[in-house]
């Protein structure tokens, strides 16, 4: 009965015709035929480079993805499973050729070598390099390396035909979301970047899409909706490319895309740690979407408005469900985020009123990251309320993940409110305090109440469980950094010492703090050693207060 509650949970919240595109795409499905295309279409405008990516094609059939290399030499090397599938999306992108706006003639040759492999090499609807999402990924890195200067051979710009006419068929709209919107980008690019009726009608379907998905997955504060910092920066890339390809061949932009491009610069920034990159809510990594710094520099060069630096307050991201406490030398980035969106929260982890921590600079508390897709025991982890910093009650998941990229029954936030100043213990603070239920399919519903106040000199986290009933186990976690080292000083204080900047006491009241060893996924492919605070409760309310030392 619970795995059949798991998939009732699950796909009661789907969309209709995600359930029709999954049995459509099962069925057996024509090869489609070379269009007819007219060569090149004539640019309006010099494209303008965008973020760079480091180089991943080599000499002798090398590739490296996520700290793994390997050699591609046979067709059957494009699908070899054994380094995941993930480590094999990558290799069928193509991202190598936006490692340099300035490549010599002997990296262009080796690139044009990979490319004319791949076309030899992957027969039309061939997994996974077939598959719409990297097929849409590589339509727009091929066109953007002509773009660029590179002087695309023939067999190329057919092989731009042919992969934009099969992924016309193959949209996937049993996915949606940033799928859905990839695919749209594909299609926008091989529809401008070739001529002909085929291409033309390639532009109309991908600006249909892609309006309408721009205008539902990016919020209202310029977040996008699954919540993720990492796939945010990926979207901000996106979009930023979608208005410049539109430009470059005359075509009009649409205004609300430059307001959203704007906002998402601004959510990007408010969501920076100190250090200038991303926390780890939801699936994130570092090395993934182009740096903060690369896609402003990129924004400015298109005449998008650039943000301002946060100062002491409460930013609040409130469509995203996030929020930004800065005080001082003190930076908290916490989640009262909902699992989002609804119909497709592959990529959403069970963090709801989890939180980082940054002082003087300098990350101290971390939520784990993301190390791997797929199934398994790691991945299971890494979704899991365990890996982040927020109570984990009975040792459940506050939202119930499970399969890889799968949610049941999903905590909903409550209560959210914000004070901007208030005297606690006669220093000023700000102060965000929220509840959510994901709790309440246990006996006696109980509700899980926080508060963050964080001022100059303190941070002090308020964590209350309302319940009718006993629970057997409430924790909290708090996984310091890996350049953290902490020392026990009593069952309810340790000491935080930041190498170089200073050290933190953490006082646990009404609770016992418990040390273990820990992984910090910063980066996909890559497990760092760090330590974990468990605090369990004591009873039904508990503070956890963090101070500088005296």
């Amino acid at each position: 009965m619970s795995r059949l509650a798991l998939y009732f949970h699950t796909l009661r919240h789907l969309r209709p015709v995600q359930f029709v595109y999954q049995v459509r795409n099962r069925l057996p499905r024509k090869a489609v035929a070379m269009p007819e295309h007219g060569g090149r279409r004539k640019v309006q405008t010099p494209w303008q480079p965008g973020p760079r990516r480091e180089q991943s094609l080599f000499e002798g059939g090398r590739a490296r993805f996520l700290q793994v290399e390997r050699s591609v030499q046979d067709p059957q090397d494009w699908c070899n499973q054994r380094p995941g599938m993930l480590w094999l999306y990558n290799l069928h992108y193509f991202d190598d050729l936006m490692s340099s706006t300035d490549v010599e003639a002997e990296r262009r040759n080796l690139q044009e070598q990979w490319m004319l492999r791949w076309i030899l090499q992957n027969s039309q609807g061939s997994k996974p390099g077939w598959d719409p999402y990297p097929t849409a990924l590589r339509l727009v890195n091929w066109v953007r390396a002509g773009l660029e200067g590179f002087d695309l051979s023939a067999a190329a710009l057919d092989s731009i035909a042919l992969q934009a006419q099969h992924l016309s068929k193959r949209l996937e709209y049993h996915l949606l979301a940033n799928h859905l919107l990839a695919d749209a980008k594909g299609l926008i690019f091989a529809g401008l970047f070739l001529q002909g009726p085929a291409a033309d009608r390639w532009f109309k379907i991908g600006m249909r899409l892609a309006k309408k998905e721009i205008r539902e997955q990016i919020l209202a504060d310029g977040g996008h909706y699954e919540r993720s910092p990492m796939y945010n920066g990926v979207i901000h890339e996106d979009l930023l490319d979608l208005i410049q390809i539109l430009r470059v061949y005359g075509r009009r932009v649409p205004k609300k895309w430059l307001k959203k491009a704007q906002e998402m610069g601004v959510w990007s920034r408010t969501m920076l740690h100190p250090d200038m990159d991303i926390p780890f809510f939801n699936d994130a990594a570092f090395g993934i979407a182009a740096s903060f710094q690369d896609r402003l520099a990129y924004a400015n060069a298109l005449g998008v408005e650039a943000p301002e630096e946060p100062q002491d307050g409460i930013h609040a991201l409130q469509a995203s469900g996030y929020y930004r406490l800065q005080q001082g030398d003190f930076v908290v980035i916490a989640s009262a985020a909902e699992v989002g969106p609804k119909y497709q929260p592959g990529h959403a982890h069970a963090d709801t009123l989890s939180f980082e921590m940054s002082w003087r600079g300098q990350r101290v508390f971390v939520n784990t990251g993301t190390s791997r897709y797929g199934k398994g025991k790691q991945r299971d982890y890494e979704r899991s309320t365990a890996a982040h910093n927020t109570v984990c009650l009975n040792d459940l998941d506050s939202s119930e993940v499970w399969g890889g990229f799968r949610v049941a029954r999903r905590a909903k936030i409550l209560n959210l409110q914000t004070t901007e100043r208030e005297n606690t213990e006669v220093i000023p603070s700000i102060r965000l305090s929220a509840s959510h239920d994901g709790y309440s399919r246990l006996p006696g519903k109980p509700i899980h109440q926080r508060s963050w106040a964080v001022g100059p000199e303190h941070v002090v986290v308020e964590d209350v469980i309302e319940s009718d009933d006993t629970w057997d186990t409430a924790v909290a976690s708090l996984q310091i950094a890996p350049t953290v080292r902490a020392k026990r000083i009593s069952p309810s204080q340790y000491e935080l010492e930041i190498p170089g900047v200073g050290t933190l006491v953490v006082v646990a009241e009404g609770g016992v703090i418990t040390i273990e060893d820990s992984k910090y996924s910063h980066h996909f492919g890559m497990m760092e050693e760090t330590k974990t605070l468990r605090i369990k409760m004591k009873g039904e309310k508990f503070t956890t207060r963090i101070t500088p030392l005296a």
